[in-house]
Protein backbone atom coordinates (compact mmCIF):
# COMPACT_ATOMS: atom_id res chain seq x y z
CA UNK A 1 0.00 0.00 0.00
CA UNK A 2 1.17 3.50 -0.74
CA UNK A 3 0.36 6.47 1.39
CA UNK A 4 -1.37 9.52 0.00
CA UNK A 5 -0.01 12.32 2.19
CA UNK A 6 -0.96 15.89 2.94
CA UNK A 7 -4.72 15.54 2.81
CA UNK A 8 -6.72 18.37 4.28
CA UNK A 9 -7.31 18.74 8.00
CA UNK A 10 -4.45 16.55 9.09
CA UNK A 11 -6.04 13.44 7.52
CA UNK A 12 -4.01 10.56 6.12
CA UNK A 13 -5.73 7.86 4.07
CA UNK A 14 -4.25 4.75 2.53
CA UNK A 15 -4.89 3.89 -1.12
CA UNK A 16 -3.21 1.51 -3.48
CA UNK A 17 -1.77 3.09 -6.60
CA UNK A 18 -1.15 6.65 -5.33
CA UNK A 19 2.34 8.09 -5.30
CA UNK A 20 3.41 9.55 -1.93
CA UNK A 21 3.34 13.32 -1.64
CA UNK A 22 6.35 14.45 0.33
CA UNK A 23 6.04 18.19 -0.08
CA UNK A 24 5.67 19.44 3.47
CA UNK A 25 2.81 21.80 4.17
CA UNK A 26 3.00 25.09 5.96
CA UNK A 27 1.89 25.45 9.57
CA UNK A 28 0.41 28.63 11.12
CA UNK A 29 1.04 30.12 14.54
CA UNK A 30 -1.77 29.94 17.07
CA UNK A 31 -2.68 28.75 20.54
CA UNK A 32 -5.90 27.45 22.01
CA UNK A 33 -8.10 24.39 22.10
CA UNK A 34 -7.32 21.05 20.47
CA UNK A 35 -9.90 18.73 18.92
CA UNK A 36 -9.00 15.12 18.28
CA UNK A 37 -10.32 14.06 14.89
CA UNK A 38 -11.16 10.37 14.64
CA UNK A 39 -12.00 8.74 11.29
CA UNK A 40 -11.95 4.94 11.56
CA UNK A 41 -12.81 2.27 9.00
CA UNK A 42 -13.78 4.13 5.86
CA UNK A 43 -15.93 2.41 3.25
CA UNK A 44 -15.01 2.48 -0.45
CA UNK A 45 -17.99 3.62 -2.56
CA UNK A 46 -16.80 3.18 -6.15
CA UNK A 47 -14.85 4.94 -8.81
CA UNK A 48 -11.39 4.46 -10.31
CA UNK A 49 -9.35 4.26 -7.10
CA UNK A 50 -7.69 0.92 -6.43
CA UNK A 51 -7.95 -0.15 -2.80
CA UNK A 52 -5.53 -2.77 -1.49
CA UNK A 53 -6.45 -3.58 2.08
CA UNK A 54 -8.31 -1.63 4.71
CA UNK A 55 -7.96 2.00 5.69
CA UNK A 56 -5.98 2.74 8.79
CA UNK A 57 -7.61 4.33 11.81
CA UNK A 58 -6.88 8.04 12.01
CA UNK A 59 -6.55 10.03 15.19
CA UNK A 60 -4.88 13.40 14.70
CA UNK A 61 -5.14 16.70 16.60
CA UNK A 62 -6.69 19.84 15.12
CA UNK A 63 -6.26 23.14 16.92
CA UNK A 64 -8.82 25.86 17.47
CA UNK A 65 -7.86 29.48 16.95
CA UNK A 66 -10.88 31.60 17.81
CA UNK A 67 -13.60 30.41 15.43
CA UNK A 68 -11.24 28.49 13.16
CA UNK A 69 -9.87 24.96 13.26
CA UNK A 70 -6.51 24.33 11.65
CA UNK A 71 -4.39 21.32 10.79
CA UNK A 72 -1.95 20.10 13.40
CA UNK A 73 1.81 20.34 13.56
CA UNK A 74 3.49 19.18 10.38
CA UNK A 75 0.17 18.67 8.62
CA UNK A 76 -1.53 20.58 5.86
CA UNK A 77 -3.26 23.75 6.96
CA UNK A 78 -6.97 23.92 6.27
CA UNK A 79 -9.46 26.38 7.69
CA UNK A 80 -13.02 25.61 8.73
CA UNK A 81 -15.82 28.12 9.23
CA UNK A 82 -16.76 27.10 12.77
CA UNK A 83 -18.53 28.98 15.55
CA UNK A 84 -16.51 29.38 18.75
CA UNK A 85 -17.13 27.93 22.25
CA UNK A 86 -18.83 24.55 21.71
CA UNK A 87 -18.22 24.23 17.98
CA UNK A 88 -21.80 24.95 16.91
CA UNK A 89 -22.58 24.25 13.27
CA UNK A 90 -23.90 21.62 10.95
CA UNK A 91 -20.98 20.96 8.63
CA UNK A 92 -18.08 22.24 6.64
CA UNK A 93 -16.05 21.46 3.51
CA UNK A 94 -12.29 21.58 3.03
CA UNK A 95 -10.33 21.18 -0.20
CA UNK A 96 -6.64 20.62 -0.79
CA UNK A 97 -4.28 19.80 -3.65
CA UNK A 98 -2.69 16.35 -3.47
CA UNK A 99 -0.21 14.34 -5.47
CA UNK A 100 -1.78 12.66 -8.46
CA UNK A 101 -4.35 10.37 -10.02
CA UNK A 102 -3.40 6.69 -9.70
CA UNK A 103 -2.03 6.29 -13.20
CA UNK A 104 1.34 4.86 -14.21
CA UNK A 105 2.73 8.32 -14.96
CA UNK A 106 1.34 10.09 -11.89
CA UNK A 107 1.60 13.17 -14.04
CA UNK A 108 -1.27 15.42 -12.98
CA UNK A 109 -2.31 17.07 -9.77
CA UNK A 110 -5.83 16.56 -8.49
CA UNK A 111 -7.98 17.83 -5.66
CA UNK A 112 -9.24 16.20 -2.49
CA UNK A 113 -12.45 17.54 -0.96
CA UNK A 114 -13.52 16.51 2.53
CA UNK A 115 -17.13 17.28 3.41
CA UNK A 116 -18.10 16.91 7.07
CA UNK A 117 -21.76 16.72 8.07
CA UNK A 118 -22.63 16.41 11.73
CA UNK A 119 -23.94 18.04 14.85
CA UNK A 120 -22.93 18.70 18.42
CA UNK A 121 -23.98 15.93 20.82
CA UNK A 122 -25.00 16.50 24.43
CA UNK A 123 -21.64 15.13 25.59
CA UNK A 124 -19.81 17.93 23.77
CA UNK A 125 -18.58 15.74 20.92
CA UNK A 126 -19.11 16.96 17.34
CA UNK A 127 -19.94 13.83 15.30
CA UNK A 128 -21.33 12.79 11.95
CA UNK A 129 -20.27 11.55 8.52
CA UNK A 130 -17.39 12.72 6.37
CA UNK A 131 -17.18 12.08 2.64
CA UNK A 132 -13.81 12.38 0.90
CA UNK A 133 -13.91 12.83 -2.87
CA UNK A 134 -10.98 12.83 -5.26
CA UNK A 135 -11.23 14.96 -8.42
CA UNK A 136 -8.96 15.35 -11.40
CA UNK A 137 -9.56 17.91 -14.17
CA UNK A 138 -12.98 18.56 -12.67
CA UNK A 139 -14.04 14.90 -12.89
CA UNK A 140 -14.79 12.77 -9.88
CA UNK A 141 -12.39 9.84 -9.68
CA UNK A 142 -13.49 8.13 -6.48
CA UNK A 143 -15.20 8.66 -3.16
CA UNK A 144 -14.91 7.24 0.34
CA UNK A 145 -17.06 7.90 3.38
CA UNK A 146 -17.23 7.10 7.06
CA UNK A 147 -17.91 8.37 10.53
CA UNK A 148 -15.93 11.06 12.29
CA UNK A 149 -15.86 12.62 15.73
CA UNK A 150 -14.21 15.74 17.09
CA UNK A 151 -13.46 15.53 20.81
CA UNK A 152 -12.41 18.72 22.53
CA UNK A 153 -9.45 19.04 24.90
CA UNK A 154 -7.12 21.77 26.12
CA UNK A 155 -3.90 22.27 24.21
CA UNK A 156 -0.70 24.20 24.31
CA UNK A 157 0.56 26.09 21.31
CA UNK A 158 1.44 23.32 18.81
CA UNK A 159 3.86 25.62 17.02
CA UNK A 160 5.95 26.86 19.89
CA UNK A 161 9.65 26.25 19.56
CA UNK A 162 10.07 23.01 21.44
CA UNK A 163 13.77 23.61 21.99
CA UNK A 164 14.61 21.80 18.79
CA UNK A 165 17.50 19.48 19.50
CA UNK A 166 20.33 20.11 17.06
CA UNK A 167 23.32 17.81 17.32
CA UNK A 168 26.49 19.76 18.04
CA UNK A 169 28.64 20.29 14.97
CA UNK A 170 31.59 18.02 15.93
CA UNK A 171 29.23 15.11 16.64
CA UNK A 172 27.33 15.67 13.39
CA UNK A 173 30.58 15.76 11.40
CA UNK A 174 31.90 12.61 13.05
CA UNK A 175 28.70 10.70 12.22
CA UNK A 176 28.42 12.16 8.72
CA UNK A 177 31.99 11.24 7.76
CA UNK A 178 31.55 7.50 8.28
CA UNK A 179 27.89 7.13 7.30
CA UNK A 180 26.97 5.46 3.99
CA UNK A 181 25.98 7.90 1.27
CA UNK A 182 22.20 7.66 1.63
CA UNK A 183 22.35 7.88 5.41
CA UNK A 184 24.79 10.82 5.26
CA UNK A 185 22.51 12.75 2.92
CA UNK A 186 19.53 12.14 5.18
CA UNK A 187 21.54 13.29 8.21
CA UNK A 188 22.35 16.56 6.45
CA UNK A 189 18.76 16.99 5.23
CA UNK A 190 17.53 16.56 8.80
CA UNK A 191 20.12 18.99 10.17
CA UNK A 192 19.25 21.62 7.57
CA UNK A 193 15.56 21.28 8.44
CA UNK A 194 16.10 21.57 12.18
CA UNK A 195 18.51 24.50 11.91
CA UNK A 196 16.11 26.45 9.71
CA UNK A 197 13.08 25.55 11.84
CA UNK A 198 14.88 26.68 14.98
CA UNK A 199 15.79 30.01 13.37
CA UNK A 200 12.20 30.49 12.18
CA UNK A 201 10.79 29.32 15.53
CA UNK A 202 8.55 26.67 13.97
CA UNK A 203 8.33 22.89 14.44
CA UNK A 204 10.49 20.97 11.96
CA UNK A 205 8.55 18.94 9.39
CA UNK A 206 9.21 15.28 8.70
CA UNK A 207 12.50 14.44 7.02
CA UNK A 208 11.85 12.60 3.73
CA UNK A 209 13.85 9.55 2.80
CA UNK A 210 16.30 9.87 -0.07
CA UNK A 211 14.10 7.47 -2.07
CA UNK A 212 11.17 9.85 -1.63
CA UNK A 213 13.35 12.75 -2.78
CA UNK A 214 14.48 10.87 -5.88
CA UNK A 215 10.92 9.79 -6.67
CA UNK A 216 9.57 13.31 -6.27
CA UNK A 217 12.28 14.72 -8.54
CA UNK A 218 11.17 12.19 -11.15
CA UNK A 219 7.48 13.05 -10.71
CA UNK A 220 8.25 16.74 -11.18
CA UNK A 221 10.34 16.09 -14.29
CA UNK A 222 7.36 14.29 -15.87
CA UNK A 223 5.11 17.28 -15.27
CA UNK A 224 7.48 20.07 -16.29
CA UNK A 225 9.59 18.23 -18.91
CA UNK A 226 12.59 19.82 -17.17
CA UNK A 227 14.99 17.44 -15.41
CA UNK A 228 16.08 18.53 -11.90
CA UNK A 229 18.83 17.30 -9.59
CA UNK A 230 19.50 18.10 -5.94
CA UNK A 231 22.96 18.82 -4.57
CA UNK A 232 23.68 18.77 -0.85
CA UNK A 233 26.78 20.89 -0.16
CA UNK A 234 28.34 19.98 3.19
CA UNK A 235 31.39 21.83 4.54
CA UNK A 236 33.22 19.75 7.14
CA UNK A 237 36.20 21.01 9.09
CA UNK A 238 38.78 19.64 6.71
CA UNK A 239 36.83 18.51 3.67
CA UNK A 240 33.91 19.29 1.37
CA UNK A 241 31.26 16.69 0.60
CA UNK A 242 28.88 16.96 -2.36
CA UNK A 243 25.94 14.55 -2.51
CA UNK A 244 24.01 14.60 -5.78
CA UNK A 245 20.50 13.12 -5.89
CA UNK A 246 19.07 12.38 -9.34
CA UNK A 247 15.48 11.54 -10.37
CA UNK A 248 14.47 7.87 -10.38
CA UNK A 249 11.18 6.36 -11.47
CA UNK A 250 9.71 3.97 -8.90
CA UNK A 251 12.45 4.88 -6.41
CA UNK A 252 10.07 4.23 -3.51
CA UNK A 253 8.73 0.95 -4.93
CA UNK A 254 11.88 -1.12 -5.24
CA UNK A 255 15.25 -1.56 -3.60
CA UNK A 256 17.39 -0.89 -6.65
CA UNK A 257 20.44 1.31 -5.97
CA UNK A 258 19.52 4.99 -6.00
CA UNK A 259 21.10 7.39 -8.49
CA UNK A 260 23.05 9.16 -5.74
CA UNK A 261 26.67 10.25 -6.05
CA UNK A 262 28.92 11.36 -3.20
CA UNK A 263 32.13 13.23 -3.90
CA UNK A 264 34.62 14.19 -1.21
CA UNK A 265 37.23 16.89 -1.73
CA UNK A 266 40.09 18.03 0.44
CA UNK A 267 39.08 21.52 1.47
CA UNK A 268 39.28 23.52 4.66
CA UNK A 269 35.95 24.92 5.89
CA UNK A 270 37.57 28.17 6.98
CA UNK A 271 39.19 28.59 3.56
CA UNK A 272 35.81 28.05 1.86
CA UNK A 273 34.26 30.65 4.16
CA UNK A 274 36.98 33.18 3.27
CA UNK A 275 36.62 32.39 -0.44
CA UNK A 276 32.85 32.87 -0.30
CA UNK A 277 33.30 36.20 1.46
CA UNK A 278 35.83 37.32 -1.15
CA UNK A 279 33.40 36.41 -3.94
CA UNK A 280 30.53 38.29 -2.28
CA UNK A 281 32.71 41.34 -1.69
CA UNK A 282 33.82 41.55 -5.31
CA UNK A 283 30.50 40.83 -7.03
CA UNK A 284 28.48 43.18 -4.79
CA UNK A 285 30.76 46.22 -5.18
CA UNK A 286 28.92 48.78 -7.40
CA UNK A 287 32.23 50.54 -8.10
CA UNK A 288 33.59 47.45 -9.85
CA UNK A 289 30.80 46.87 -12.38
CA UNK A 290 33.21 47.73 -15.16
CA UNK A 291 35.67 45.02 -14.09
CA UNK A 292 35.87 41.23 -13.78
CA UNK A 293 37.43 41.32 -10.30
CA UNK A 294 34.95 38.66 -9.16
CA UNK A 295 36.21 36.01 -11.61
CA UNK A 296 39.09 34.42 -9.61
CA UNK A 297 36.86 33.61 -6.61
CA UNK A 298 33.89 32.74 -8.87
CA UNK A 299 36.03 30.17 -10.69
CA UNK A 300 37.51 28.69 -7.50
CA UNK A 301 34.05 28.20 -6.03
CA UNK A 302 32.86 26.64 -9.29
CA UNK A 303 35.77 24.19 -9.18
CA UNK A 304 34.76 23.18 -5.65
CA UNK A 305 30.96 23.19 -5.77
CA UNK A 306 29.99 22.40 -9.37
CA UNK A 307 32.87 20.96 -11.44
CA UNK A 308 33.03 17.63 -9.55
CA UNK A 309 29.34 17.07 -10.34
CA UNK A 310 29.55 18.16 -13.97
CA UNK A 311 30.04 14.70 -15.53
CA UNK A 312 26.92 13.36 -13.79
CA UNK A 313 24.89 16.49 -14.56
CA UNK A 314 25.77 16.34 -18.23
CA UNK A 315 25.35 12.57 -18.57
CA UNK A 316 21.88 12.80 -17.04
CA UNK A 317 20.93 15.92 -19.04
CA UNK A 318 20.04 17.87 -15.93
CA UNK A 319 18.46 21.27 -16.60
CA UNK A 320 17.66 22.51 -13.10
CA UNK A 321 20.13 22.45 -10.22
CA UNK A 322 18.64 22.61 -6.73
CA UNK A 323 21.10 23.37 -3.95
CA UNK A 324 20.81 22.84 -0.20
CA UNK A 325 23.99 24.42 1.12
CA UNK A 326 25.81 24.49 4.43
CA UNK A 327 26.80 27.56 6.47
CA UNK A 328 28.31 30.56 4.64
CA UNK A 329 27.31 29.24 1.21
CA UNK A 330 23.58 30.06 1.36
CA UNK A 331 24.09 33.71 0.51
CA UNK A 332 26.49 33.52 -2.42
CA UNK A 333 25.04 34.40 -5.83
CA UNK A 334 25.16 30.90 -7.30
CA UNK A 335 24.17 32.13 -10.75
CA UNK A 336 27.49 34.00 -11.04
CA UNK A 337 29.78 31.03 -10.41
CA UNK A 338 32.04 30.69 -13.44
CA UNK A 339 33.84 27.78 -15.14
CA UNK A 340 36.30 29.98 -17.02
CA UNK A 341 34.07 30.20 -20.11
CA UNK A 342 30.50 30.43 -18.85
CA UNK A 343 28.47 31.43 -15.83
CA UNK A 344 26.56 28.68 -14.06
CA UNK A 345 23.26 30.35 -15.06
CA UNK A 346 24.19 29.78 -18.71
CA UNK A 347 24.01 26.04 -18.10
CA UNK A 348 21.25 25.49 -15.55
CA UNK A 349 18.31 27.14 -13.91
CA UNK A 350 19.02 27.33 -10.19
CA UNK A 351 17.05 27.13 -6.95
CA UNK A 352 18.12 27.43 -3.33
CA UNK A 353 16.24 25.40 -0.73
CA UNK A 354 16.67 25.15 3.05
CA UNK A 355 15.95 21.42 2.81
CA UNK A 356 13.78 19.22 0.62
CA UNK A 357 11.38 18.54 3.47
CA UNK A 358 10.75 22.26 3.94
CA UNK A 359 9.95 22.78 0.26
CA UNK A 360 6.43 22.53 -1.15
CA UNK A 361 7.31 20.87 -4.44
CA UNK A 362 3.81 20.56 -5.91
CA UNK A 363 3.64 21.72 -9.52
CA UNK A 364 1.27 24.42 -10.70
CA UNK A 365 1.23 26.36 -13.96
CA UNK A 366 1.57 30.05 -13.05
CA UNK A 367 0.54 31.45 -16.42
CA UNK A 368 -3.14 31.70 -15.50
CA UNK A 369 -2.50 32.98 -11.96
CA UNK A 370 -3.84 36.26 -10.65
CA UNK A 371 -1.25 38.74 -9.42
CA UNK A 372 -1.27 41.34 -6.66
CA UNK A 373 1.47 43.98 -6.89
CA UNK A 374 2.11 46.48 -4.10
CA UNK A 375 5.01 48.78 -3.34
CA UNK A 376 6.46 52.01 -1.99
CA UNK A 377 8.08 54.63 -4.23
CA UNK A 378 8.32 57.44 -1.66
CA UNK A 379 10.25 57.69 1.57
CA UNK A 380 8.52 56.26 4.63
CA UNK A 381 10.02 55.79 8.09
CA UNK A 382 13.27 57.33 6.80
CA UNK A 383 13.76 54.67 4.10
CA UNK A 384 15.38 55.72 0.83
CA UNK A 385 12.71 56.41 -1.84
CA UNK A 386 12.40 53.97 -4.75
CA UNK A 387 11.04 56.11 -7.62
CA UNK A 388 11.09 53.28 -10.18
CA UNK A 389 8.66 51.29 -8.01
CA UNK A 390 5.73 53.38 -9.26
CA UNK A 391 6.54 52.23 -12.79
CA UNK A 392 7.25 48.68 -11.63
CA UNK A 393 3.84 48.28 -10.00
CA UNK A 394 2.06 49.75 -13.01
CA UNK A 395 3.96 47.64 -15.54
CA UNK A 396 3.68 44.36 -13.65
CA UNK A 397 0.03 44.70 -12.65
CA UNK A 398 -1.40 46.32 -15.76
CA UNK A 399 0.81 45.55 -18.77
CA UNK A 400 3.13 42.59 -18.24
CA UNK A 401 0.59 40.33 -16.50
CA UNK A 402 -2.91 39.81 -17.83
CA UNK A 403 -4.63 39.31 -14.47
CA UNK A 404 -3.04 41.86 -12.15
CA UNK A 405 -4.01 44.45 -9.56
CA UNK A 406 -1.68 47.14 -8.17
CA UNK A 407 -1.50 49.42 -5.12
CA UNK A 408 1.13 52.04 -4.31
CA UNK A 409 2.52 54.00 -1.36
CA UNK A 410 -0.24 54.97 1.14
CA UNK A 411 -2.36 52.05 -0.07
CA UNK A 412 0.40 49.57 0.75
CA UNK A 413 -0.42 48.81 4.38
CA UNK A 414 -0.54 45.65 6.45
CA UNK A 415 -4.32 45.96 6.81
CA UNK A 416 -4.79 46.49 3.07
CA UNK A 417 -2.70 43.48 2.08
CA UNK A 418 -4.49 41.33 4.65
CA UNK A 419 -7.97 42.38 3.51
CA UNK A 420 -7.10 41.82 -0.16
CA UNK A 421 -5.69 38.33 0.37
CA UNK A 422 -8.55 37.35 2.67
CA UNK A 423 -11.08 38.41 0.03
CA UNK A 424 -9.40 36.83 -3.02
CA UNK A 425 -6.81 34.17 -3.72
CA UNK A 426 -3.80 35.50 -5.65
CA UNK A 427 -1.31 33.13 -7.22
CA UNK A 428 1.51 35.71 -7.16
CA UNK A 429 2.16 38.49 -4.64
CA UNK A 430 4.74 41.05 -5.75
CA UNK A 431 6.08 43.45 -3.12
CA UNK A 432 8.37 46.21 -4.35
CA UNK A 433 9.66 47.58 -1.06
CA UNK A 434 12.62 47.54 1.26
CA UNK A 435 13.13 44.23 3.06
CA UNK A 436 16.04 43.46 5.36
CA UNK A 437 17.40 40.13 6.59
CA UNK A 438 19.58 41.24 9.48
CA UNK A 439 22.03 39.49 11.77
CA UNK A 440 20.63 38.05 14.97
CA UNK A 441 17.06 37.33 15.93
CA UNK A 442 14.16 37.57 13.50
CA UNK A 443 12.62 40.64 15.12
CA UNK A 444 15.51 42.65 13.64
CA UNK A 445 14.56 41.66 10.08
CA UNK A 446 11.56 43.20 8.36
CA UNK A 447 9.50 43.99 5.28
CA UNK A 448 8.66 47.70 4.96
CA UNK A 449 5.04 48.81 4.57
CA UNK A 450 3.71 52.37 4.47
CA UNK A 451 4.43 53.82 7.90
CA UNK A 452 5.03 50.43 9.50
CA UNK A 453 7.24 47.36 9.35
CA UNK A 454 6.39 43.68 9.46
CA UNK A 455 9.15 41.92 11.41
CA UNK A 456 9.96 38.42 10.24
CA UNK A 457 9.18 36.89 13.62
CA UNK A 458 5.56 37.98 13.01
CA UNK A 459 5.43 37.05 9.32
CA UNK A 460 4.04 33.56 9.79
CA UNK A 461 1.26 34.73 12.11
CA UNK A 462 0.40 37.58 9.73
CA UNK A 463 0.22 35.40 6.62
CA UNK A 464 -1.82 32.79 8.50
CA UNK A 465 -4.32 35.45 9.64
CA UNK A 466 -4.41 36.74 6.06
CA UNK A 467 -5.36 33.31 4.75
CA UNK A 468 -2.20 32.68 2.73
CA UNK A 469 -2.16 29.09 3.96
CA UNK A 470 -5.62 28.29 2.61
CA UNK A 471 -5.95 26.09 -0.42
CA UNK A 472 -5.03 26.84 -3.15
CA UNK A 473 -1.64 27.90 -1.84
CA UNK A 474 -0.10 31.21 -2.89
CA UNK A 475 2.40 30.11 -5.48
CA UNK A 476 5.01 32.86 -5.37
CA UNK A 477 6.08 35.87 -3.31
CA UNK A 478 8.42 38.32 -5.05
CA UNK A 479 10.47 40.81 -3.01
CA UNK A 480 12.20 42.99 -5.57
CA UNK A 481 14.24 45.25 -3.28
CA UNK A 482 15.43 43.13 -0.34
CA UNK A 483 18.87 42.86 1.22
CA UNK A 484 20.52 40.12 3.29
CA UNK A 485 23.35 40.32 5.83
CA UNK A 486 25.67 38.34 3.59
CA UNK A 487 27.69 35.66 5.32
CA UNK A 488 25.71 35.71 8.57
CA UNK A 489 24.34 32.26 9.40
CA UNK A 490 21.10 33.47 11.03
CA UNK A 491 20.34 35.90 8.21
CA UNK A 492 21.10 33.16 5.66
CA UNK A 493 18.72 30.74 7.38
CA UNK A 494 16.04 33.43 7.50
CA UNK A 495 16.38 34.11 3.78
CA UNK A 496 16.59 30.43 2.80
CA UNK A 497 13.53 29.59 4.90
CA UNK A 498 11.43 32.54 3.75
CA UNK A 499 9.03 30.54 1.56
CA UNK A 500 8.29 28.15 4.44
CA UNK A 501 7.97 31.07 6.86
CA UNK A 502 5.54 32.99 4.62
CA UNK A 503 3.44 29.93 3.78
CA UNK A 504 4.07 30.21 0.03
CA UNK A 505 5.70 27.80 -2.39
CA UNK A 506 8.34 30.10 -3.88
CA UNK A 507 10.10 33.32 -2.94
CA UNK A 508 12.19 35.38 -5.35
CA UNK A 509 14.31 38.00 -3.64
CA UNK A 510 17.63 39.79 -3.97
CA UNK A 511 20.63 39.02 -1.78
CA UNK A 512 21.65 42.67 -1.95
CA UNK A 513 19.91 45.86 -3.01
CA UNK A 514 20.93 46.36 -6.63
CA UNK A 515 19.52 49.67 -7.90
CA UNK A 516 16.09 51.06 -8.60
CA UNK A 517 16.57 50.99 -12.37
CA UNK A 518 18.17 47.53 -12.49
CA UNK A 519 15.43 46.06 -10.30
CA UNK A 520 12.74 47.48 -12.59
CA UNK A 521 14.62 46.10 -15.60
CA UNK A 522 15.04 42.56 -14.32
CA UNK A 523 11.52 42.34 -12.86
CA UNK A 524 9.98 43.54 -16.14
CA UNK A 525 11.94 40.93 -18.09
CA UNK A 526 11.14 38.23 -15.53
CA UNK A 527 7.37 38.64 -15.84
CA UNK A 528 7.71 38.77 -19.61
CA UNK A 529 9.56 35.42 -19.50
CA UNK A 530 7.19 33.90 -16.93
CA UNK A 531 4.38 33.93 -19.48
CA UNK A 532 6.15 31.33 -21.64
CA UNK A 533 8.81 29.56 -19.52
CA UNK A 534 8.11 25.94 -18.46
CA UNK A 535 9.09 26.64 -14.84
CA UNK A 536 9.50 29.66 -12.59
CA UNK A 537 13.24 28.97 -12.17
CA UNK A 538 13.66 28.91 -15.94
CA UNK A 539 11.81 32.24 -16.19
CA UNK A 540 14.29 33.79 -13.75
CA UNK A 541 17.18 32.21 -15.63
CA UNK A 542 16.01 33.64 -18.95
CA UNK A 543 15.58 37.08 -17.39
CA UNK A 544 19.11 36.95 -15.97
CA UNK A 545 20.50 35.77 -19.30
CA UNK A 546 18.73 38.63 -21.07
CA UNK A 547 20.70 41.11 -18.96
CA UNK A 548 23.95 39.15 -19.16
CA UNK A 549 23.77 38.79 -22.94
CA UNK A 550 22.67 42.35 -23.62
CA UNK A 551 19.22 41.40 -24.90
CA UNK A 552 17.73 43.94 -22.47
CA UNK A 553 19.00 47.49 -22.80
CA UNK A 554 18.64 50.97 -21.34
CA UNK A 555 18.14 53.53 -24.07
CA UNK A 556 17.35 57.13 -23.18
CA UNK A 557 14.07 57.29 -21.28
CA UNK A 558 13.16 53.62 -21.53
CA UNK A 559 14.05 49.97 -21.03
CA UNK A 560 13.96 47.76 -24.10
CA UNK A 561 12.94 44.20 -23.22
CA UNK A 562 14.03 41.12 -25.16
CA UNK A 563 10.56 40.66 -26.70
CA UNK A 564 10.55 44.16 -28.20
CA UNK A 565 8.34 45.75 -25.54
CA UNK A 566 9.54 48.89 -23.79
CA UNK A 567 9.14 50.28 -20.28
CA UNK A 568 9.29 54.05 -19.81
CA UNK A 569 11.54 55.15 -16.96
CA UNK A 570 10.47 57.85 -14.47
CA UNK A 571 11.88 61.28 -15.44
CA UNK A 572 14.54 61.35 -12.70
CA UNK A 573 16.02 58.07 -14.01
CA UNK A 574 16.16 59.02 -17.69
CA UNK A 575 19.55 58.51 -19.27
CA UNK A 576 20.76 56.09 -16.60
CA UNK A 577 23.95 54.32 -17.67
CA UNK A 578 24.41 50.83 -16.23
CA UNK A 579 26.52 47.88 -17.34
CA UNK A 580 23.64 45.41 -17.01
CA UNK A 581 25.83 42.53 -18.23
CA UNK A 582 27.79 42.60 -14.95
CA UNK A 583 26.61 40.02 -12.37
CA UNK A 584 26.18 42.79 -9.80
CA UNK A 585 22.92 43.70 -11.56
CA UNK A 586 21.43 40.25 -12.24
CA UNK A 587 22.94 37.57 -9.98
CA UNK A 588 21.53 38.96 -6.71
CA UNK A 589 18.07 37.65 -7.58
CA UNK A 590 17.64 34.22 -6.06
CA UNK A 591 14.78 31.74 -6.22
CA UNK A 592 14.08 30.05 -2.88
CA UNK A 593 11.80 27.04 -2.56
CA UNK A 594 9.64 25.51 -5.29
CA UNK A 595 11.47 25.84 -8.62
CA UNK A 596 8.91 24.22 -10.93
Amino acid sequence: MLKLGRLSTAILLIFGGFAPQIAIAQTPQYKGVAWILQRPNFAYTGGRCVVNGSFEDIQRPLYQDGGVLRGGTGQNVSQFSIQDTKLQGEGFTVSDRISSEPTPSNADVGTITDTFNGSLRSDGVFAGTVTTTYYRSGNQICKISGAFTLVRQTAADPNQNRNIALTDRPTFEKTFRTAPTEQAATLFEERQTKATARQLDVPPPRTPTLREVSQELYNISQKTKEKPALSYVVTLKDRLDLVLVLPRKNATKNSDPLPVRRITLRANAEDIKILAQEFRTEVTNPRKTGTTSYLPSAQKLYELLIAPLEPELQANKVQTLIISADNHLRSIPLAALHDGKQFLIEKYSIALIPSFGMTDTRYSDLRSSTLLAMGISKSTQEQVPLPAVAVEISEVAQKLWSQGMGFLDEEFTLDKLKSLTQAQRYGIIHLATHAEFQKGEQDKSFIQFWGEKLSLNKLRQYTSESGWNKSPTIEMLVLSACRTALGDEQAELGFAGLAFQAGVKTVIGSLWYVSDTASLTLMSEFYSQLKTAPTRSEALRQAQLSLLQGKVKLEGDRILLSNGQSVVLPPNLNGTKLNLTHPYFWSAYTLVGNWN
